[in-house]
């Protein structure tokens, strides 16, 4: 699949999480209750398999994003796929480091560096690995998503990017309208393949993470009429699966959209790879039960899960205690927030013998998620001035109750670049100080001089003279803020925007209602001459919202209140890319023209083929990965340099310094906090081990229960 998917770089988090206060104040990995269990083999021959529990979560499950990251990557959905989906080839450990999974999983593997730069990783897996339902696993279904995704079919299925663009041989595979091999995948035999990345993407910091190839089911992706096969050539999909009708307008559509459709969202009938299966999804209540997969051999350690059932459900943080303690849910995982940390303390210190609570520092942060192509965000100095209309100190430290602190770009305290460079970084980070006439005077210089009417400004709502380019951008000439109040406005030839921002988030977020005090109605924010609007909705809409799918497909809102974690993949390379620029010449697969600036001054040196190459390619990757609809030609630079120039961790380090400065500029984002996560669990759960790359989904398989035992 494409980077930007296969990084998992942007995970979408729970509204209801802010923090902030001083990191002195934070101990990592302090354990309220150290009753361990050892895992590996040691677990496997010691502890019997029985009992239940129920993983509560503030984040609910959607049911779209199960089987994959293609469509989205909701939090609560990717613990579910963790828990469903496994052998993958390349796998990460406690630790966060990744390694080949050759105690289960591969029987041998090849790295081959090719001639032109390129490099060939070939596997060969064993032959006793099954699904679920009994079925063999083989080479097939290691190459067959890759295929589905890479062919222009899934674009029917409502796929915004097609996945390959990073193998030999993308762009002839994907242009083709009938069966053709893909050169840079290839099946040698039931249980032999291989993968051949482009040159343009070595040296790679993170390279070992290439090989996390997974398999994913033949007939679930494909159907029965359809396979995969390789005559020597390279890995393809035969006949039956470009085969056309036509939809309701009378446009051709790929029969096997539909296909690919149904597996998204198959779950009872999904043969599951990982250490459990579905029992049931209950979409009214979006609570998914699971139960281990009797032929999951284990994962690269051989450990194999011991507690039997699984349920997943959604916790409100109002009553998530009420619901921890009369036995609804067994662990609530991430719980931020000075009061509810606190309540959740109190609860285990009263009850040592029934409950206890784990924490460790953030691998992400909390955000306002603005859209910066669009409305007066757009604007990199409105930008700046939201910033500075919310005390950022006094609302993460009000929420938190000291558990975390105030962060100033794109890293969570448990990041170790920060770590490692913090004395440095910090000074030279904006902090965007909490003041209104600092505010002002940035609004005043970008051009909010005027009332409705095009006059000088004098009070209430700021507006701004757009010019023409920006008045015919993402319909800002008919933008409009709340019901009817605030919308652009046309006087004479001239069209004026109003600093009216609309805010999208989720109910029962203690967040939002924060936000709502010290930023919607504040008068500072009234004093400023901008008004914001706020919609709440259901987060499954929410998240159709951000990407622009469905019904939403237009732009309407400013700024979300939301959240980000990392994996220990920190790359961000192509995601902030502007059309002309390297990394989207590389993902379109054309070759920089003479002289190239990198800059939209390169459009006529290309053919009206390679623009319209380079137009869809970029249009496809900012509405997939980038949240925020950003590009900046140096953020792209730096972030490009830091994973494919940085030799080693000294050069990562500055790279990333580089980074983050720019990006603190530019600010597609105002980030609000990283804090001290804790864990509450029932106490009858053994083994319980988390840390901030090593989450509740890879934790549970290492635990048991003692009631059970």
């Amino acid at each position: 699949m494409k980077r930007s998917l296969k990084m998992l770089i942007s995970m979408l988090l729970c509204f209801a999480m802010i923090a902030g206060a001083t990191v002195s104040m934070i101990s990592c990995n302090k354990d309220e209750n150290p009753d361990k269990t050892p895992g590996g083999d040691e677990t496997t021959d010691t502890v019997k398999v029985g009992g239940s529990a129920i993983i509560g979560s503030t984040t609910e499950l959607s049911g779209s994003d199960f089987a994959s990251s293609t469509w989205g990557n909701n939090a609560a959905d990717k613990d579910v796929r963790d828990l469903t989906n496994g052998y993958a080839c390349v796998q990460q450990t406690k630790a966060g480091e990744y390694v080949w999974d050759t105690k289960v999983v591969v029987k041998s593997y090849e790295i081959i560096d090719n001639d032109d730069g390129s490099k060939t990783f070939k596997v060969t897996i064993n032959d006793n690995l099954k699904y679920s339902d009994g079925s063999a696993i083989t080479a097939k279904d290691y190459v067959v998503y890759s295929l589905v995704m890479a062919s222009p079919v899934c674009l029917d299925a409502g796929v915004k990017a097609v996945g390959g663009t990073s193998y030999v041989g993308h762009a002839e595979y994907n242009a083709a309208t009938a069966p053709t091999p893909f050169s840079g995948i290839r099946l040698y035999d039931d249980y032999t393949f291989s993968y051949t990345m482009k040159a343009d993407y070595f040296p790679y910091y993170y390279e070992a993470t290439y090989a996390t190839f997974s398999p994913m089911s033949v007939k679930l992706w494909i159907g029965d009429d359809v396979d995969v096969k390789d005559d020597g050539q390279g890995a393809y999909l035969t006949e039956k699966w470009y085969e056309k009708t036509k939809d309701e307008t009378g446009a051709d559509k790929y029969v096997k959209a539909a296909q690919i459709e149904k597996a998204r969202y198959a779950t009872t009938e999904r043969p599951c790879s990982g250490p459990y299966k579905f029992v049931n999804w209950d979409k009214s209540t979006h609570v998914a039960t699971l139960t281990i997969n009797d032929q999951y051999l284990g994962n690269f350690e051989g450990q194999k899960p011991h507690i039997k059932d699984l349920s997943y459900v959604k916790v409100i943080s109002e009553t998530q205690l009420d619901q921890f303690q009369s036995g609804g849910v067994d662990v609530i995982a991430g719980l931020a927030g000075g009061d509810d940390i606190n309540a959740a303390l109190a609860l285990v210190n009263a009850n040592p013998e029934k409950y206890a609570v784990t924490n460790y520092l953030r691998a992400g942060y909390g955000k306002l998620q603005l859209m910066n192509d669009y409305g007066p965000t757009q604007f990199v100095k409105v930008r700046h001035a939201l910033s500075h209309l919310l005390d950022k100190n006094t609302f993460a430290s009000t929420y938190t109750g000291g558990y975390g602190s105030l962060v100033k770009g794109p890293y969570g305290l448990a990041s170790w670049m920060y770590q490692e460079t913090k004395d440095e970084l910090d000074p030279k980070l904006n902090a965007y100080e909490f003041s209104v006439d600092k505010a002002i005077e940035l609004l005043e210089e970008d051009g909010w001089v005027y009332n409705k009417d095009g006059s000088a400004y004098t009070t209430g709502i700021r507006y701004k003279k757009l010019t023409a380019a920006e008045a015919a951008v993402n319909d800002n000439a008919t933008y409009q803020c709340g019901a009817t109040e605030y919308k652009t406005v046309k006087v004479g030839e001239d069209y004026y925007m109003p600093l009216a921002l609309n805010w999208a988030s989720t109910p029962d977020n203690p967040v939002s209602e924060l936000l709502v005090v010290m930023l919607k109605e504040a008068t500072t924010t009234a004093q400023a001459g901008m008004v914001i609007s706020q919609d709440v909705m259901d987060f499954s809409i929410l998240l159709e919202v951000i990407y622009r799918t469905g019904d939403y497909s237009k732009p309407k809102y400013s700024m979300f209140n939301l959240a980000t974690g990392f994996t220990p993949i920190y790359d961000y390379a192509g995601y902030w890319m502007t059309k002309y620029s390297n990394s989207n010449l590389v993902y379109a697969g054309v070759a920089p023209c003479e002289g190239a600036t990198y800059t939209e001054a390169d459009a006529s040196k290309y053919t009206a083929e390679e623009n319209e190459m380079i137009d869809a390619i970029w249009n496809m990757y900012m509405s997939q990965g980038n949240m925020g609809y950003f590009a900046d030609k140096e953020l792209d630079e730096l972030s490009w340099d830091m994973v494919y120039k940085a030799a080693n961790k000294e050069e990562f380090k500055d790279y990333w310094m580089d980074y983050i400065v720019r990006w603190n500029y530019v600010l597609p984002e105002i980030t609000l906090y990283s804090d001290l996560y804790h864990d509450l669990y029932n106490a009858k759960i053994g083994g319980y081990e988390v840390n901030p790359d090593w989450g509740v989904a890879n934790a549970i398989v290492y635990c048991y229960d003692k009631t059970a035992q």
